[in-house]
């Protein structure tokens, strides 16, 4: 199950799915049902949110999908351009800047630079299509998250982060391992947020 926490969006029928979350879980237990669920935030937080009990708190493991290994994302890349000239290390670099090894921006810029051939109009429509998720993704995020990712850019008094708070954005993808933002693109859309 996909976007797990659009549960929320139908308040009318929590508890309908209180109980429904319930038998899923003693199915899964039986060996009757395999799940996969993907969710922004790990599931407890979810049912948190909606002041439920999780009925799945200890018969899932957790795995963060964040940012590709250097190699994988490159691949990714290279595989776009066969038939093409392969991109060399500029272009490589460029995407990294963009996208920081994020799946869907690796592709965002990708396509980009494929359709236009030129880094400074890909770089513009790689903004155009990144901004609404750049919006989604803020959105999401918690407020001290969103402290923390304006901490990293260096920029005015702002408090030191919590390290758990950092790790967390860096398992996620949105910090680098040198602590900066995953995407240049990302970091300028940062500073313009209240």
């Amino acid at each position: 199950m996909d976007e797990f926490e659009a549960i929320a969006s139908k308040k009318d029928r929590l508890e309908l799915f209180q109980d429904w979350g319930e038998d899923w879980r003693s199915k899964a237990s039986a060996g009757l049902l395999t799940m996969v669920i993907a969710s922004k935030r790990p599931l407890n937080e979810v049912y948190e949110t909606l002041s439920l009990g999780s009925p799945f708190a200890n018969i899932f493991s957790t795995t963060i999908l964040g940012a590709l290994k250097e190699e994988a994302w490159q691949k990714i890349i290279q595989k776009g351009q066969e038939g093409f000239l392969l991109p060399n290390s500029a272009v490589l670099q460029w995407v990294d800047e963009l996208a920081g090894g994020l799946p869907y921006y690796v592709q965002i810029a990708g396509a980009m630079l494929w359709q236009y051939g030129n880094q400074e109009i890909a770089k513009n429509e790689f903004n155009f299509q990144a901004k609404p998720c750049f919006e989604e993704l803020w959105k999401d995020l918690t407020e001290v998250e969103r402290l923390a990712l304006r901490s990293q850019l260096k920029g005015g008094n702002l408090p030191i982060p919590d390290p758990a708070i950092i790790d967390r954005l860096q398992r996620h993808g949105l910090l680098g391992k040198n602590g900066g933002l995953f995407s240049s693109v990302f970091a300028e859309f940062v500073k313009g947020q209240r």
